[in-house]
């Protein structure tokens, strides 16, 4: 690692001097010495290597940004959750993830249908193309966040429909 990179990388992320002192368990004036004339230590550059990879796990997770659901179960019906994903010879995370985007697969494609035919739900009036066919979670393309046609961006699939 060059002191070019490392001096670029402080830079860019706002880290300080005494910030990287702390994470490498060294004086500041070592880190200072880094960014000047002295060769960092394997030892440190494996801190720094590790600091930069999660610096930009951080960026790419902002960049990114995945939805959440959060669920709550009596014990009793997380127990059957559970038996049902080890049966399949999956987590319980995978499992539910699976059934709940093979439920919302089979949803878009019987809204689909419907739009296709003119019979659309009053609730989904003006937000549904008629014709246009939304890719499912199985295919190649990821599915969109939501079949809301026009919407402001910024809205669409947020959980705050009506």
């Amino acid at each position: 690692m060059t002191k070019e990179t490392l001096i670029r990388w402080l830079e860019q992320c706002g880290h300080s001097n005494e910030w990287l002192a702390e994470k490498c368990q060294v004086k500041v004036k070592t880190v200072s010495s880094w960014r000047s004339d002295r060769p960092i230590p394997a030892k440190a550059v494996l801190i720094i290597r590790g600091l930069m990879d999660a610096d930009e796990a951080m960026e790419e997770a902002r960049a990114n940004p995945r939805q959440n659901l959060v669920l709550e179960f009596e014990n009793e019906e997380f127990s059957r959750i559970e038996t049902a994903a080890k049966f399949h010879n999956q987590t319980t995370r995978e499992w539910a993830k699976e059934t709940l985007m093979g439920m919302a697969d089979k949803d878009f494609a019987e809204i689909q249908e419907m739009a296709d035919r003119g019979e659309i739900p009053r609730f989904l009036e003006g937000k549904v193309k008629k014709g246009i066919r939304y890719p499912t979670a199985d295919e190649d393309e990821f599915a969109p966040r939501s079949m809301v046609a026009d919407a402001p961006q910024g809205e669409e699939g947020n959980g705050t429909e009506g």
